[in-house]
């Protein structure tokens, strides 16, 4: 299995590692800062005043894309929330330091579109990706999405019923 081979700078060229089940832990970490970055954002934008604005437009359509425009700028503002395990998991693929990676000097940011395109050419992003649909499917990980995302866009009824199995209603406490 040949691995990509990425240039960082002039003369610095590393090789991306292999991809394995760390890298999908790393992976939903980053998730779940962002999940919940992008909740505090949407508090941050003013989503309960957003979504009174628009339940006062009348039109649901409208009301949807405005909804939607600030749910989207949300996940994006959440990113920032996730800033280290991104740089954990790029030093690990790079064989650098996390210090390392924020160094312009020895990854500049003309690198990262090199490193991108060695991440979709990398054999195992197959499974690695594979793995984290996976893991993403987990009832109780979907159960967890959920209730974070109710609760980041103001949701009226965020408890869950029962099942048999269970001690009874789970509520949210957003």
């Amino acid at each position: 299995m040949q691995l990509p081979t990425v240039k960082l700078t002039e003369g610095n060229e590393v090789q991306l590692r292999g991809l394995g089940l760390g890298d999908v832990f790393l992976a939903q970490a980053v998730v779940r800062e962002v999940m919940l970055g992008g909740h505090i954002e949407m508090r941050a934008l003013g989503m309960d005043e957003m979504k009174r604005l628009a339940q006062l437009i009348g039109d649901p359509k409208t009301a949807e894309k405005t909804m939607q425009e600030h749910l989207g700028a949300a996940i994006v503002l959440g990113f920032t929330h996730a800033e280290k395990p991104l740089v954990k998991w790029l030093a690990s693929l790079l064989g650098k330091k996390p210090e390392e990676v924020l160094d312009p000097k020895v990854v500049p940011l003309s690198a990262l579109p090199r490193i991108a395109e060695g991440l979709l050419a990398h054999p195992d992003l197959l499974d690695f990706l594979e793995a984290g649909r996976s893991m993403l499917q987990s009832p109780q990980l979907l159960l967890m999405l959920k209730r974070a995302m109710a609760a980041a866009i103001g949701s009226e009824s965020s408890s869950t019923t029962s099942k048999a199995d269970t001690p009874g209603p789970l509520t949210s406490t957003a």
